[in-house]
């Protein structure tokens, strides 16, 4: 469950970047590993091609959550997963699949709700709107408690030192 609540988080936000930049993606691959420092090290990863490229979150959610239970394995303590958005195309155009027909009114109505849960959540904050699947409890989300508050992405916050 812990795995599946990452990869969904990970597929949630780069269909939010997938929209912003006006793409598309053709194919979908999530992995997942252990520490490089195990005994034991497991690596996997699983990939399909979308039938229709999309940047609909709930097209690619449905599309991880199968390959998801190609790449899981009980006895590993995993410690890493992602997603992998590829073939990319421009949201100009679109090659409909000739089996998998894709009414315009369906997409109008795809892109209206993506646009509006983009919308919320740019106005009220990051997972104002999300999916279940995601979950509530984010145990495997990094740990940032102790993480520094100096900042060096500005030149002016840089220190200087003179000897």
């Amino acid at each position: 469950e812990t795995l599946r609540q990452a990869i969904s988080n990970h597929v949630v936000r780069a269909s939010e970047k997938l929209r912003s930049g006006k793409q598309l993606a053709g194919k979908i691959t999530i992995f997942t590993r252990t520490s490089t420092y195990t005994s034991t090290f497991y690596s996997k990863k699983a990939s399909k091609i979308l039938d229709v490229p999309s940047n609909s979150t709930n097209i690619l959610l449905k599309a991880s959550s199968e390959l998801i239970e190609k790449i899981y394995q009980e006895k590993y303590s995993l410690m890493k997963a992602g997603v992998l958005m590829q073939n990319l195309q421009s949201i100009d155009y679109l090659q409909q699949h000739i089996n998998e027909h894709i009414g315009l009114e369906k997409q109008k109505k795809q892109e209206v709700l993506m646009e509006t849960v983009d919308n919320l959540n740019r106005r009220y904050g990051n997972n104002t709107i999300t999916w279940c699947i995601c979950g509530f409890k984010k145990e495997w989300e990094i740990r940032r408690e102790k993480i520094s508050p100096a900042k060096t992405t500005k030149f002016e916050e840089i220190a200087i030192a003179k000897a």
